[in-house]
Protein backbone atom coordinates (compact mmCIF):
# COMPACT_ATOMS: atom_id res chain seq x y z
CA UNK A 1 0.00 0.00 0.00
CA UNK A 2 1.44 3.59 -0.79
CA UNK A 3 1.95 6.24 1.87
CA UNK A 4 -1.20 8.90 2.10
CA UNK A 5 0.05 11.96 -0.38
CA UNK A 6 -0.21 15.39 1.04
CA UNK A 7 -3.68 17.01 1.18
CA UNK A 8 -4.24 19.42 -2.08
CA UNK A 9 -5.08 22.93 -1.70
CA UNK A 10 -8.89 21.76 -3.72
CA UNK A 11 -9.81 19.80 -0.59
CA UNK A 12 -12.34 22.06 0.73
CA UNK A 13 -13.88 23.23 -2.55
CA UNK A 14 -14.36 19.70 -4.20
CA UNK A 15 -14.92 17.34 -1.18
CA UNK A 16 -16.93 19.63 0.90
CA UNK A 17 -19.11 20.13 -2.44
CA UNK A 18 -20.25 16.47 -2.70
CA UNK A 19 -21.07 16.28 0.48
CA UNK A 20 -23.28 18.95 0.18
CA UNK A 21 -21.74 22.13 2.32
CA UNK A 22 -20.67 25.10 0.91
CA UNK A 23 -17.66 26.55 1.64
CA UNK A 24 -19.25 29.85 3.22
CA UNK A 25 -20.88 27.55 5.68
CA UNK A 26 -18.34 25.79 6.01
CA UNK A 27 -16.46 28.76 7.49
CA UNK A 28 -19.57 30.29 9.51
CA UNK A 29 -20.35 27.36 11.31
CA UNK A 30 -18.31 26.55 14.29
CA UNK A 31 -16.31 23.87 14.66
CA UNK A 32 -16.84 20.12 16.70
CA UNK A 33 -15.28 17.19 17.63
CA UNK A 34 -17.08 15.27 14.12
CA UNK A 35 -15.32 17.75 12.15
CA UNK A 36 -11.78 15.92 12.54
CA UNK A 37 -13.53 12.26 11.78
CA UNK A 38 -15.24 13.71 8.68
CA UNK A 39 -11.66 15.40 7.38
CA UNK A 40 -10.10 12.27 8.23
CA UNK A 41 -12.42 10.05 5.91
CA UNK A 42 -11.93 13.31 3.14
CA UNK A 43 -7.85 12.82 3.20
CA UNK A 44 -8.39 9.34 2.74
CA UNK A 45 -10.61 10.36 -0.71
CA UNK A 46 -8.10 13.15 -1.65
CA UNK A 47 -4.97 10.73 -1.37
CA UNK A 48 -5.92 7.52 -2.67
CA UNK A 49 -8.24 8.40 -5.24
CA UNK A 50 -11.21 6.80 -4.47
CA UNK A 51 -14.94 8.07 -4.73
CA UNK A 52 -16.71 9.25 -1.52
CA UNK A 53 -19.47 6.44 -1.40
CA UNK A 54 -16.07 3.55 -1.06
CA UNK A 55 -14.40 6.29 1.48
CA UNK A 56 -17.51 6.17 3.56
CA UNK A 57 -18.31 2.60 3.71
CA UNK A 58 -16.70 2.09 6.69
CA UNK A 59 -18.41 4.82 8.49
CA UNK A 60 -21.59 6.59 10.05
CA UNK A 61 -22.98 9.79 8.89
CA UNK A 62 -25.29 11.97 10.70
CA UNK A 63 -25.95 15.93 9.55
CA UNK A 64 -23.08 15.72 7.39
CA UNK A 65 -20.82 14.85 9.96
CA UNK A 66 -19.09 11.48 8.89
CA UNK A 67 -17.82 8.90 12.47
CA UNK A 68 -18.08 5.83 13.84
CA UNK A 69 -19.70 5.70 17.25
CA UNK A 70 -18.25 2.81 19.72
CA UNK A 71 -19.21 2.15 23.05
CA UNK A 72 -17.87 -0.49 26.02
CA UNK A 73 -20.94 -1.08 27.89
CA UNK A 74 -21.08 -3.23 30.89
CA UNK A 75 -23.94 -5.46 32.32
CA UNK A 76 -24.92 -6.91 35.39
CA UNK A 77 -27.63 -9.74 36.97
CA UNK A 78 -29.46 -8.15 39.65
CA UNK A 79 -27.76 -7.68 43.15
CA UNK A 80 -24.48 -9.05 40.80
CA UNK A 81 -23.84 -12.82 41.90
CA UNK A 82 -22.38 -15.45 39.63
CA UNK A 83 -25.20 -16.80 37.33
CA UNK A 84 -23.33 -16.50 34.11
CA UNK A 85 -21.64 -19.61 33.89
CA UNK A 86 -21.89 -22.80 31.45
CA UNK A 87 -25.19 -22.83 29.34
CA UNK A 88 -26.43 -19.32 30.25
CA UNK A 89 -22.82 -17.62 29.50
CA UNK A 90 -23.39 -19.61 26.04
CA UNK A 91 -27.18 -18.43 25.76
CA UNK A 92 -26.70 -15.12 26.89
CA UNK A 93 -23.70 -14.46 24.11
CA UNK A 94 -26.46 -16.15 21.50
CA UNK A 95 -28.95 -13.66 22.59
CA UNK A 96 -26.92 -10.85 22.55
CA UNK A 97 -25.55 -11.34 18.69
CA UNK A 98 -29.36 -11.85 17.94
CA UNK A 99 -30.01 -8.73 19.31
CA UNK A 100 -27.59 -6.40 18.12
CA UNK A 101 -27.73 -8.01 14.51
CA UNK A 102 -31.52 -7.35 14.40
CA UNK A 103 -30.58 -3.39 15.77
CA UNK A 104 -27.88 -2.83 12.95
CA UNK A 105 -25.06 -3.03 15.84
CA UNK A 106 -21.82 -4.64 15.55
CA UNK A 107 -20.16 -5.76 18.54
CA UNK A 108 -16.71 -5.99 18.42
CA UNK A 109 -15.80 -7.58 21.25
CA UNK A 110 -17.82 -9.41 24.28
CA UNK A 111 -16.52 -11.19 27.09
CA UNK A 112 -18.87 -13.02 29.39
CA UNK A 113 -17.47 -13.35 33.21
CA UNK A 114 -19.68 -14.75 35.92
CA UNK A 115 -21.44 -11.63 37.48
CA UNK A 116 -20.84 -9.29 34.47
CA UNK A 117 -20.73 -8.94 30.66
CA UNK A 118 -18.29 -6.49 28.45
CA UNK A 119 -19.61 -5.27 25.56
CA UNK A 120 -17.98 -3.23 22.65
CA UNK A 121 -20.49 -2.45 19.82
CA UNK A 122 -20.64 -0.20 17.36
CA UNK A 123 -24.00 1.60 16.84
CA UNK A 124 -25.89 3.21 13.89
CA UNK A 125 -26.08 7.16 14.74
CA UNK A 126 -29.67 6.39 14.02
CA UNK A 127 -29.96 3.81 16.52
CA UNK A 128 -28.39 5.57 19.66
CA UNK A 129 -26.88 3.36 21.96
CA UNK A 130 -29.49 4.03 24.61
CA UNK A 131 -31.65 2.51 22.68
CA UNK A 132 -29.39 -0.24 22.30
CA UNK A 133 -29.30 -0.92 25.99
CA UNK A 134 -32.87 -0.71 26.61
CA UNK A 135 -33.25 -3.45 23.87
CA UNK A 136 -30.52 -5.63 25.22
CA UNK A 137 -31.87 -5.04 28.89
CA UNK A 138 -35.55 -5.75 27.60
CA UNK A 139 -34.88 -9.20 25.31
CA UNK A 140 -37.50 -11.58 26.24
CA UNK A 141 -35.96 -14.46 24.53
CA UNK A 142 -33.45 -14.78 28.00
CA UNK A 143 -33.84 -13.26 31.55
CA UNK A 144 -31.69 -14.40 34.35
CA UNK A 145 -33.78 -12.69 37.71
CA UNK A 146 -33.96 -13.39 41.25
CA UNK A 147 -37.72 -13.17 42.31
CA UNK A 148 -37.21 -13.74 46.09
CA UNK A 149 -33.95 -13.74 48.04
CA UNK A 150 -33.52 -17.79 48.57
CA UNK A 151 -34.47 -18.43 44.95
CA UNK A 152 -33.01 -18.14 41.14
CA UNK A 153 -35.13 -18.51 37.82
CA UNK A 154 -33.94 -18.91 34.35
CA UNK A 155 -36.51 -18.04 32.01
CA UNK A 156 -36.46 -19.35 28.39
CA UNK A 157 -38.81 -18.41 25.28
CA UNK A 158 -39.09 -20.50 22.25
CA UNK A 159 -41.43 -20.45 19.43
CA UNK A 160 -43.46 -23.70 19.72
CA UNK A 161 -46.55 -24.62 17.34
CA UNK A 162 -49.80 -24.28 18.71
CA UNK A 163 -52.31 -27.19 19.28
CA UNK A 164 -55.51 -26.09 18.65
CA UNK A 165 -58.32 -27.77 20.85
CA UNK A 166 -61.16 -29.16 19.23
CA UNK A 167 -63.96 -26.49 17.89
CA UNK A 168 -66.26 -25.36 20.54
CA UNK A 169 -68.87 -22.49 20.26
CA UNK A 170 -70.09 -22.61 23.99
CA UNK A 171 -69.62 -18.97 25.60
CA UNK A 172 -69.52 -17.45 28.83
CA UNK A 173 -69.13 -14.46 30.67
CA UNK A 174 -66.96 -14.34 33.84
CA UNK A 175 -66.97 -11.84 36.67
CA UNK A 176 -64.27 -11.25 38.64
CA UNK A 177 -64.43 -9.68 42.05
CA UNK A 178 -63.88 -9.49 45.57
CA UNK A 179 -66.31 -12.08 47.39
CA UNK A 180 -66.11 -14.37 45.36
CA UNK A 181 -62.74 -14.44 43.07
CA UNK A 182 -64.87 -15.09 40.22
CA UNK A 183 -68.46 -15.78 39.21
CA UNK A 184 -69.84 -17.40 35.64
CA UNK A 185 -72.72 -16.17 33.66
CA UNK A 186 -73.51 -20.41 34.39
CA UNK A 187 -73.95 -19.02 38.22
CA UNK A 188 -70.55 -20.96 38.67
CA UNK A 189 -69.09 -19.37 42.04
CA UNK A 190 -65.25 -19.85 42.56
CA UNK A 191 -64.33 -18.41 46.29
CA UNK A 192 -61.58 -16.37 46.97
CA UNK A 193 -59.05 -18.00 48.29
CA UNK A 194 -57.16 -14.69 49.99
CA UNK A 195 -53.67 -16.21 50.08
CA UNK A 196 -52.26 -13.28 51.41
CA UNK A 197 -54.61 -12.56 53.98
CA UNK A 198 -54.42 -15.57 55.44
CA UNK A 199 -50.46 -15.68 55.62
CA UNK A 200 -50.77 -12.00 56.71
CA UNK A 201 -50.31 -12.55 60.44
CA UNK A 202 -47.42 -15.10 59.97
CA UNK A 203 -46.12 -12.75 58.00
CA UNK A 204 -45.91 -9.39 60.02
CA UNK A 205 -44.59 -11.86 63.20
CA UNK A 206 -41.73 -12.55 60.79
CA UNK A 207 -41.09 -9.29 59.58
CA UNK A 208 -40.70 -7.74 62.92
CA UNK A 209 -38.10 -10.49 63.79
CA UNK A 210 -36.26 -9.34 60.98
CA UNK A 211 -36.66 -5.80 62.40
CA UNK A 212 -35.29 -6.69 65.68
CA UNK A 213 -32.08 -8.02 64.40
CA UNK A 214 -28.94 -6.48 63.75
CA UNK A 215 -29.02 -5.56 60.02
CA UNK A 216 -26.33 -7.80 58.22
CA UNK A 217 -25.61 -10.32 60.86
CA UNK A 218 -26.22 -14.23 60.62
CA UNK A 219 -29.46 -13.97 62.03
CA UNK A 220 -30.62 -11.12 60.43
CA UNK A 221 -29.63 -12.81 57.39
CA UNK A 222 -31.75 -16.38 58.68
CA UNK A 223 -34.93 -13.72 59.30
CA UNK A 224 -34.75 -12.59 55.96
CA UNK A 225 -34.49 -15.92 54.48
CA UNK A 226 -37.41 -17.18 56.44
CA UNK A 227 -40.02 -13.78 55.43
CA UNK A 228 -38.59 -14.84 51.84
CA UNK A 229 -40.03 -18.41 51.86
CA UNK A 230 -43.13 -17.21 53.06
CA UNK A 231 -43.62 -14.80 50.43
CA UNK A 232 -42.49 -17.50 47.63
CA UNK A 233 -45.18 -19.62 49.19
CA UNK A 234 -48.20 -17.34 48.84
CA UNK A 235 -47.17 -16.41 44.97
CA UNK A 236 -46.68 -20.19 44.35
CA UNK A 237 -50.40 -21.00 45.99
CA UNK A 238 -52.10 -17.94 43.94
CA UNK A 239 -50.24 -19.07 40.98
CA UNK A 240 -51.00 -22.39 40.97
CA UNK A 241 -54.78 -21.32 41.99
CA UNK A 242 -54.92 -19.22 38.82
CA UNK A 243 -53.13 -21.25 36.18
CA UNK A 244 -55.84 -24.62 37.36
CA UNK A 245 -58.90 -22.21 36.66
CA UNK A 246 -57.81 -20.54 33.63
CA UNK A 247 -56.80 -24.01 31.84
CA UNK A 248 -60.26 -25.44 32.96
CA UNK A 249 -61.80 -22.69 31.85
CA UNK A 250 -59.73 -22.52 28.17
CA UNK A 251 -60.60 -26.37 27.87
CA UNK A 252 -64.72 -26.10 28.21
CA UNK A 253 -65.33 -23.10 26.20
CA UNK A 254 -64.58 -21.34 22.83
CA UNK A 255 -65.38 -17.99 23.77
CA UNK A 256 -64.40 -16.14 27.32
CA UNK A 257 -65.73 -12.99 27.78
CA UNK A 258 -63.86 -10.98 30.77
CA UNK A 259 -64.70 -6.75 31.83
CA UNK A 260 -62.11 -4.56 30.17
CA UNK A 261 -61.12 -2.97 33.88
CA UNK A 262 -58.58 -0.34 35.17
CA UNK A 263 -57.01 -2.78 37.39
CA UNK A 264 -53.99 -0.09 38.11
CA UNK A 265 -56.56 2.66 38.97
CA UNK A 266 -58.84 0.37 41.22
CA UNK A 267 -55.57 -0.62 42.68
CA UNK A 268 -54.93 2.64 44.05
CA UNK A 269 -57.98 2.94 46.33
CA UNK A 270 -59.04 1.57 49.46
CA UNK A 271 -59.42 -2.10 47.92
CA UNK A 272 -55.43 -2.05 46.93
CA UNK A 273 -54.37 -4.63 49.56
CA UNK A 274 -57.54 -7.09 48.42
CA UNK A 275 -57.50 -5.86 45.01
CA UNK A 276 -53.18 -7.06 44.56
CA UNK A 277 -54.06 -10.49 46.84
CA UNK A 278 -56.75 -11.50 44.19
CA UNK A 279 -54.29 -10.70 41.08
CA UNK A 280 -57.22 -10.23 38.57
CA UNK A 281 -54.41 -9.30 35.75
CA UNK A 282 -52.32 -12.30 36.18
CA UNK A 283 -55.50 -14.21 35.98
CA UNK A 284 -56.47 -12.59 32.84
CA UNK A 285 -52.82 -12.45 31.32
CA UNK A 286 -52.72 -16.48 32.14
CA UNK A 287 -56.61 -16.71 30.09
CA UNK A 288 -55.09 -14.84 27.60
CA UNK A 289 -52.45 -16.62 26.23
CA UNK A 290 -53.65 -20.35 26.91
CA UNK A 291 -56.72 -19.08 24.79
CA UNK A 292 -54.65 -18.22 22.35
CA UNK A 293 -52.56 -21.20 21.90
CA UNK A 294 -55.93 -23.46 22.11
CA UNK A 295 -57.60 -21.51 19.30
CA UNK A 296 -59.72 -19.74 21.77
CA UNK A 297 -61.55 -16.57 21.93
CA UNK A 298 -60.82 -14.04 24.81
CA UNK A 299 -63.18 -11.05 24.55
CA UNK A 300 -63.12 -8.05 26.67
CA UNK A 301 -66.12 -5.68 27.25
CA UNK A 302 -66.83 -2.22 28.74
CA UNK A 303 -67.22 -2.76 31.88
CA UNK A 304 -68.86 0.40 32.85
CA UNK A 305 -72.35 -0.52 34.21
CA UNK A 306 -72.42 -3.98 34.42
CA UNK A 307 -73.44 -4.06 37.85
CA UNK A 308 -75.97 -1.77 37.47
CA UNK A 309 -77.88 -3.26 34.41
CA UNK A 310 -79.88 -6.12 34.30
CA UNK A 311 -79.97 -8.83 31.09
CA UNK A 312 -82.87 -7.80 30.18
CA UNK A 313 -81.44 -4.54 29.28
CA UNK A 314 -83.05 -2.48 32.11
CA UNK A 315 -80.98 -0.30 34.23
CA UNK A 316 -81.55 -1.48 37.98
CA UNK A 317 -79.28 0.91 40.21
CA UNK A 318 -77.11 -1.01 43.11
CA UNK A 319 -74.90 0.72 45.90
CA UNK A 320 -72.12 -1.21 46.72
CA UNK A 321 -73.27 -3.26 49.97
CA UNK A 322 -76.22 -4.34 47.35
CA UNK A 323 -75.63 -8.23 46.78
CA UNK A 324 -78.48 -9.09 45.51
CA UNK A 325 -79.99 -8.21 41.97
CA UNK A 326 -83.90 -8.12 41.00
CA UNK A 327 -85.45 -5.93 38.11
CA UNK A 328 -88.75 -5.10 38.76
CA UNK A 329 -89.28 -4.76 34.67
CA UNK A 330 -88.68 -8.60 34.17
CA UNK A 331 -88.50 -9.90 37.73
CA UNK A 332 -85.51 -11.44 37.52
CA UNK A 333 -83.76 -12.31 41.07
CA UNK A 334 -79.82 -13.41 41.83
CA UNK A 335 -77.00 -12.59 42.98
CA UNK A 336 -75.36 -9.27 41.96
CA UNK A 337 -71.87 -11.00 40.94
CA UNK A 338 -74.08 -13.52 38.50
CA UNK A 339 -76.50 -10.82 36.88
CA UNK A 340 -73.05 -8.80 35.66
CA UNK A 341 -71.61 -12.16 34.62
CA UNK A 342 -74.87 -12.42 32.64
CA UNK A 343 -74.70 -8.70 31.40
CA UNK A 344 -70.75 -9.38 30.11
CA UNK A 345 -71.95 -12.31 27.65
CA UNK A 346 -75.24 -10.07 26.84
CA UNK A 347 -73.04 -7.78 25.45
CA UNK A 348 -70.18 -9.75 24.05
CA UNK A 349 -73.10 -11.12 22.06
CA UNK A 350 -74.85 -7.55 21.24
CA UNK A 351 -71.21 -6.79 20.13
CA UNK A 352 -71.05 -9.82 17.17
CA UNK A 353 -75.15 -9.01 16.37
CA UNK A 354 -75.92 -7.99 13.08
CA UNK A 355 -75.05 -4.31 12.43
CA UNK A 356 -78.76 -3.19 11.26
CA UNK A 357 -80.45 -4.08 14.15
CA UNK A 358 -81.71 -1.11 16.55
CA UNK A 359 -78.99 0.44 18.99
CA UNK A 360 -81.80 -0.20 21.90
CA UNK A 361 -81.93 -3.60 21.30
CA UNK A 362 -78.06 -4.42 21.07
CA UNK A 363 -76.62 -2.59 24.08
CA UNK A 364 -73.60 -0.98 24.71
CA UNK A 365 -70.85 -2.62 22.65
CA UNK A 366 -67.55 -3.66 24.33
Amino acid sequence: MRPLAPLPEVRAATCYSNLGITEKRRKARPFRAGDIRRDFALYQIASLGISISMALEGYKSNHNVVYSSKYHCVGTPKYRRAVLVGPSAKRCEQVLRQVTNKYRAEIMALEIMPDHVHVLVEVDPQLGIHRLVKHLKGVSSYTLRQEFRTKWYACFSSILDSEPLPENHDAIGIDVGLESFAVTSDAEIVDNPRWFRAAEKELRRKQRHVSRCTKRSSGWKRACRRVAKLDRHVFHQRNDFQHKLSRELVNNYGIIAVEDLNIQGLAGGRLAKSIHDAAWSGFIRKLSYKAESAGRWLVKVNARGTSQQCPCGRAVPKQLWDRKHHCSACGFKTIRDHASALEILRRFKAWTAPKDRNACDSGPGP
